[in-house]
């Protein structure tokens, strides 16, 4: 087997790769923070937290990935990377509305398996297979926030909103090709297109500052993810020696798991914060066009991760206001293969560099991944990532000043 240029080898199942992190700030920390607050992020997972923004946000993400793959025979590295999704928040009358574009999944892969192959002659052929994939699902969040209750002596509470529209493309490709003429070479190629809406509603609860200490703060967060018919078109090119078939399916379905998360986040100090969150997907509720999807399986995720900033003085010097943070994560993903359930363990560590003040920032999050098996023919792949995120923030909507 023979590895080629693309992302990680696993997109090639179902959806592709699902993407998780809720802003730059969650990167680094194994992507926990739907319960943290943080006014200089947009929180793409939990909308209840943009009732935290004081400011007009914005937000650009960017991200390069390395996959090293390897199986019992053979090994080879694979690179992609490019835009990651943007999004801008800004508040209104005790209100937050935000937009973006984030990615839902990605599709990239390519694959090459080659071999000797016996035929009805009793001789032998040499074939080369050749799989590709491209494309994948992303979403337009249109988002609202606000804090209902704001009491020192209770907490507050924050609730979201969330409108999502899915869209997406999958182009996937197969070519078969033999030496021996016993066997017809063919190529095999599906372009699919998906749009459709989910819903998100999200909860966070902040207790009072002084819970247990002197400047401590816990949270609880919760977040629901709808489950929705993504209506799908397929356009299938088949081709042979015998000539070329294009086959139109319209007005499929492919259905999107529901998902629940819950998190927890704690403030010790102005310099110091913990977050961990859990999250459930019901992909076992997958449909794929007619195809089969034995391959899906709930999926379940945890994530914790810490923050700590020397120092919260304007006045300091850069290096102290520079933010240092470290996580994990533990992924049982929807896939399982050759009876191998394909899960995942990472690493992060991410820092926060202060732009002018406090208010804009721009990180650089690594992640360190292993996924996968080589059992029973698998591929066992270890992941490196480097995102960069530039949020930035400025008042807008404000009352001119009347001498």
């Amino acid at each position: 087997m023979l590895f080629a240029s693309g992302g990680s080898l696993y997109s090639r199942f179902g959806l592709g790769d699902i993407q998780y992190a809720s802003s730059a700030l969650a990167a680094g920390m194994g992507g926990a923070g739907l319960a943290l607050a943080d006014s200089r992020y947009i929180n793409r997972v939990n909308p209840a937290l943009l009732s935290v923004l004081k400011e007009t946000r914005l937000s650009g993400d960017f991200y390069y990935a390395k996959f090293l793959g390897e199986t019992d025979f053979a090994s080879a590295s694979q690179a992609s990377g490019g835009f990651y999704g943007t999004g801008i928040a800004f508040p209104v009358s005790g209100f937050v509305f935000s937009a973006g574009l984030y990615p839902y999944s990605l599709c990239n892969y390519q694959q090459v398996e080659s071999g000797t192959i016996s035929t009805v002659e009793g001789t032998t052929s040499e074939y080369e297979f050749t799989y590709e994939g491209s494309g994948g699902l992303s979403y337009v969040p249109l988002s609202i926030g606000l804090m209902p209750l704001s009491s020192e002596r209770f907490g507050n509470i924050r609730l979201g909103f969330s409108l999502n529209f899915m869209f997406g493309t999958f182009e996937k490709m197969a070519k078969s090709r033999y030496d021996d003429y016993s066997f017809e070479d063919s190529d095999f190629e599906a372009n699919d297109h998906l749009t459709g809406q989910t819903f998100t509603a999200g909860f966070v609860y902040e207790s009072k500052v002084g819970l247990f200490s002197e400047s401590d703060q816990l949270s609880v967060g919760f977040v629901f993810n709808s489950s929705d018919k993504l209506s799908a078109d397929r356009e299938t090119i088949i081709s042979a020696s015998a000539g070329t078939d294009t086959i139109s399916t319209s007005n499929s379905v492919v259905k999107l798991p529901e998902s629940y998360a819950l998190g927890f986040g704690y403030v010790v100090n102005p310099q110091l914060r913990f977050a961990l969150d859990a999250s459930f997907q019901k992909w076992g509720d997958f449909t794929y066009f007619n195809e089969d999807v034995s391959y899906a399986k709930d999926a379940k995720r945890i994530s914790f991760g810490s923050e700590w900033t020397p120092s919260q003085n304007k006045r300091a010097s850069w290096f102290k206001r520079q933010t240092y943070r470290a996580g994990f994560y533990v992924n049982q993903s929807y896939l399982t293969v050759a009876d191998e359930d394909i899960n995942e363990i990472g690493l992060t560590l991410g820092m926060g560099f202060p732009i002018s003040d406090v208010s804009s920032v721009v990180d650089i999050n690594m992640e360190y991944a292993m996924r996968g098996t080589t059992a029973n023919g698998l591929i066992d792949e270890r992941i490196f990532k480097i995102k960069i995120s530039l949020n930035a923030g400025e008042k807008w909507f404000l009352q001119p000043i009347i001498e």
